[in-house]
């Protein structure tokens, strides 16, 4: 199985509900970056639906576009340069721009 298909195999296994278009280093980049929806893969909730769930459950959550609120950029555009600080911290320069918009 091929290293891309792996993290996708193992994903799906932790809730991970929807398909993506795979770029040259996946998804899941450095198994840390969720490309589509710009922020880390451990925290997001539009790829895991159990943690979608948790966030519910604290009331952190924006029942117009789905998601938790405090990962909300419709609603709270400063969040997204909070999470692309994170990746530059980590990583030394910004993410891939998301590819859900």
């Amino acid at each position: 199985m091929a290293k891309a298909e792996e993290e996708h195999h193992e994903h799906d296994e932790e809730g991970h509900d929807h398909e993506h278009e795979y770029r040259e280093e996946g998804h899941n980049l450095h198994g840390f970056w969720c490309a589509e929806h710009g922020i880390p893969e451990e925290i997001c909730a539009q790829c895991n639906t159990k943690l979608a769930a948790d966030f519910q459950k604290k009331g952190d959550w924006c029942e117009e576009h789905k998601r938790p609120d405090s990962q909300c950029f419709i609603h709270h555009p400063e969040l997204e340069e909070k999470f692309i600080a994170q990746y530059e911290v980590k990583f030394g320069k910004k993410p891939p721009a998301r590819t859900e918009k």
